[in-house]
């Protein structure tokens, strides 16, 4: 075809034809984007929105969002009846894309008489990755937790103590700074595991701050 035939088609002129092929190409994405076998709806911090899903683990995904979509580090994808996390957000004007890590767990702690509570994604961290696929070895009964971060979860300090089924663990570190932007990110804690009192409220998997266990007052 000619190019300046097909410069017409698309709209384009010697000014803006890179942006007029990137409009071409979103409308062309748009049109197949449902027709993906991996095409999917899902609610992201309760939104409707469309996604093509690749699944990389079990408890990882990476979601290619329609052309032009926004979200945060942090928000909340319900798939499926789970919930998912968003670690990172590749902004990209054609392709953007989100990386989602499964909430298997949720913190849950006492501040004042209101019950606060935010699903994470917990791991092990017996060995993890860095960017650089260097394996970095920590030591045992730790465990890495990812949560949004938010005016709540914001407040956690050190030593702050959470349940996980029968076990106890406090908060070793907190990196409030490296996935956090303009107050929306993700919050990410380092807990280590801790004894268990008799105050521990299992059953409603909150655990007891009564200032004896190192935070807060008990009421």
């Amino acid at each position: 075809m000619d190019l300046t035939l097909y410069q017409k088609m698309i709209g384009a002129n010697n000014s803006n034809i890179t942006q007029a092929y990137i409009n071409d190409t979103i409308l062309h994405v748009n049109d197949m984007f449902s027709k993906s076998p991996s095409y999917r709806q899902v609610l992201i911090d309760g939104v409707e929105a469309d996604c093509i899903i690749n699944r990389k683990k079990s408890h990882q995904m990476d979601l290619l969002l329609r052309p032009n979509s926004l979200i945060d580090a942090g928000a909340y994808v319900e798939l499926n009846q789970n919930t998912f996390i968003v670690l990172d957000f590749i902004d990209n004007e054609v392709y953007p894309k989100a990386n989602v890590s499964l909430c298997n767990r949720s913190l849950r702690w006492k501040d004042g008489s209101e019950i606060k509570e935010y699903k994470c994604s917990v791991k092990g961290t017996t060995y993890e990755e860095n960017d650089d696929t260097q394996i970095i070895y920590n030591s045992d009964g730790k465990l890495t937790v990812h949560v949004q971060y938010n005016n709540d979860t914001k407040t956690i300090k050190p030593q702050m103590r959470f349940v996980f089924d029968e076990s106890v663990y406090e908060v070793y570190s907190i990196d409030s700074t490296s996935s956090v932007y303009d107050g929306k990110g993700v919050l990410k804690l380092v807990l280590k595991f801790t004894n268990t009192t008799d105050t521990d409220d299992k059953d409603n998997q909150i655990a007891d701050d009564s200032g004896n266990s190192g935070w807060g007052d008990w009421q």
